[in-house]
């Protein structure tokens, strides 16, 4: 359970944007340059990919192969953070535990982008949106397959996809000072973003049912 209170109705509203943002500046408070080195390593070791980028075909399957467990590490960090457990050096690495499933969430997200992109790039922004919190899902559920945790992810986000647009508009100001310091300020709008993004999904998983209630998505239909 969350540490503050969701109410249904009234008080903290179904999507708290300025809250979450809050929640995760308070979490992130004299944490601020361990969360940055931790990221700078993941990018660090996500460059790695680079080094085939010559190689269209096999940089880009490298690229997956690397960056979407490091992505995961990320989501597991800031988990970390916000439960208050104990983070270390090799948390950078946790991701690659869900490898396999990882891995084919990733490929399963972005084929099903580029085919609702085919028919007009607004369809595959919005899809962007339906499967945002998919990862987030097979963290915490690892027992998930990528499939169900992309339904999970749909259910969630129904009637949110606008707020997490606009919650990624109001990131600009920090993305255009990250510019400025030549990316330096990316280290610590990284963590931020994620950590916003995962007390965003813990109030909306609290919110849309009770823990006994879970699991109910896999019997609803859904157009991936």
């Amino acid at each position: 359970m969350l540490y503050y209170t969701i109410q249904r109705n009234g008080g903290i509203s179904m999507f708290d944007r300025i809250r979450y943002k809050a929640l995760a500046k308070e979490r992130l408070t004299h944490h601020w340059s361990y969360l940055a080195g931790l990221t700078l390593i993941v990018l660090l070791l996500s460059s790695v990919s680079m080094l085939f980028s010559w190689i269209p075909l096999i940089g880009i399957i490298i690229s997956i192969f690397i960056a979407a467990p490091l992505s995961m590490s990320l989501n597991m960090i800031v988990k970390k953070l916000f439960l208050k457990e104990d983070i270390a050096v090799n948390s950078v690495l946790e991701g690659f535990s869900l490898f396999g499933k990882t891995i084919a969430l990733e490929l399963w997200i972005t084929l099903f982008i580029m085919l609702w992109s085919l028919l007009l790039i607004v369809p595959g922004i919005i899809k962007s949106y339906s499967y945002r919190l998919a990862f987030y899902c097979l963290m915490d559920d690892p027992n998930l397959s990528p499939k169900e945790a992309i339904q999970k992810s749909m259910r969630l986000t129904v009637g949110h996809k606008l707020d997490f647009f606009v919650l990624d508009l109001s990131w600009i100001g920090w993305a255009f000072a990250a510019t400025f310091t030549c990316g330096i300020g990316s280290l610590f709008l990284i963590p931020y973003t994620r950590l916003t993004d995962y007390i965003a999904y813990r109030a909306i998983s609290e919110q849309s049912l009770d823990l006994s209630e879970e699991e109910t998505f896999d019997k609803e239909t859904y157009t991936l």
